[in-house]
């Protein structure tokens, strides 16, 4: 009996966090953990939060990202509470950095050197599903923010991947992805440099 309220307690909590979109012949289930139900007529519906739907302009390409509170809000949901929402995120994150230049790309990078912190079993996650492009914009963005802080980048990269397998024990067991991060980043960070 008591699994069952579990079960049935954790079943209505998803709910509540889920909005079914007709579109033309199909459906589509959106869940947002930003989302807050409004009452429409008879039913209950959870609607698609701003940011998410922003997001979605930036991912179709129907929208260019911009030093705006839309997009700081997109790349300030790469640290939701939900990692599906993190997830979604990071991949949002992906489209932004891309097409960003000047004042939003500093803000891009210092938004992926804290979600690379914060969530360093996710990223690296994330990071080794990255297609070759991919991984260049997102090593690309890590590697900036080691150039801008001054320091030694060798020591300043050493010492951050070093935290990151003392913290994180899932990734210091995936030695070979750390390892070609941090050589990666020091070779970016350092020919940013010169």
């Amino acid at each position: 009996m008591k699994y069952l309220i579990i079960t049935l307690s954790a079943l209505a909590l998803t709910a509540c966090a889920t909005d079914t979109e007709t579109t033309g012949e199909s459906t589509v289930t959106v869940v947002d953990s930003t989302a807050v139900p409004a009452t429409t007529g008879e039913s209950t519906v959870a609607p698609v939060s701003a940011t998410r739907t922003y997001a979605e302009t930036l991912l179709d390409g129907s929208a260019k990202p911009a030093n705006n509170k839309e997009t700081m809000a997109c790349l300030d949901s790469m640290m939701g509470v939900s990692r599906d929402t993190r997830d979604y995120f990071f991949d949002v994150y992906l489209s932004i950095s891309s097409a960003s230049d000047g004042v939003l790309a500093e803000t891009v990078s210092e938004k992926a050197i804290a979600y690379f912190e914060q969530f360093p079993e996710e990223a690296l996650a994330n990071y080794k599903e990255l297609s070759k492009e991919e991984k260049a914009i997102f090593t690309d963005d890590l590697a900036f923010e080691f150039y801008s802080s001054g320091g030694n980048i060798a020591n300043d990269v050493n010492e951050s991947i070093d935290v990151i397998e003392k913290n994180c024990k899932a990734c210091a067991a995936d030695e070979k992805t750390l390892e070609e991060l941090r050589l990666e980043l020091i070779k970016k960070a350092s020919k940013l440099k010169s």
